[in-house]
């Protein structure tokens, strides 16, 4: 009989052993199913953090060629305006040269036309050069804001490690 208690201590002990390394085993692949969801999780968040991101970038390369296209309107239109009020006034001064009955009438209406259209030459590409510049301005903010956020989010990922 001691044999067959023996013999029972020996299967019990190794039923628990059994049980034990089982149940090791059943902890480790939860602990590892845990984990690898976990990674997995991340990494989908990962991939729609970069998709939202680059969909923002295509939404500034949206604005900046709206801005771009405003900009190109705006300052054709002031060329328009320009040409057309040039036009005005060449036919004005063409009737008052015309019209001149002496030499000195003639050349005193031609120097003061050519004064009047070099400062209104001046005046119109000071204006287009401010316009340009506002324009470009405008053109490069979207993508520059986008270039700072895309800075910003290396920066936290940099110290996040």
């Amino acid at each position: 009989m001691a044999t067959a208690t023996k013999t029972e201590k020996t299967a019990e002990t190794i039923k628990a052993t059994a049980q034990t390394a089982i149940d090791q085993g059943k902890a480790a692949f939860e602990q590892a199913s845990t984990r690898t969801r976990e990674a997995m999780d991340r990494g989908v968040k990962s991939l729609e953090e970069i998709n939202e991101f680059n969909r923002g970038n295509v939404e500034a390369l949206v604005q900046s060629g709206k801005a771009a296209a405003q900009g190109f309107e705006k300052l054709a239109q002031g060329a328009v305006a320009f040409s057309k009020k040039n036009l005005e006034e060449g036919t004005a001064v063409v009737r008052t040269l015309t019209a001149a009955k002496t030499p000195n009438e003639f050349f005193a209406a031609s120097n003061e036309y050519a004064k009047s259209y070099f400062d209104s030459l001046v005046a119109e590409m000071s204006r287009v050069t401010e316009t340009s510049m506002k324009v470009m301005g405008e053109v490069f903010e979207p993508i520059s804001n986008r270039a700072a956020l895309a800075a910003d989010k290396i920066k936290t990922a940099a110290v996040a490690r």
